[in-house]
């Protein structure tokens, strides 16, 4: 009966560490993010997005 209750409050912790210290855990990616978006694009760049543009779309 006592290891029943022991497993049973381990499961209860690793649940509850899953859903509440997990989120805390994962990375986000703002390292390498600019301040500011960049005033020019190239027009290369813009050929590129345009043509994934018309890929996704159809």
């Amino acid at each position: 009966m006592k290891n029943t209750v022991i497993v049973i409050m381990v499961v209860v912790a690793a649940i509850a560490g899953a859903v509440f210290v997990a989120p805390m855990l994962k990375p986000n990616n703002t390292a390498f993010a600019p301040d500011s978006p960049s005033p020019q694009v190239s027009k290369r760049l813009k050929g590129i997005f345009k043509g994934m543009g018309e890929g996704f779309s159809q």
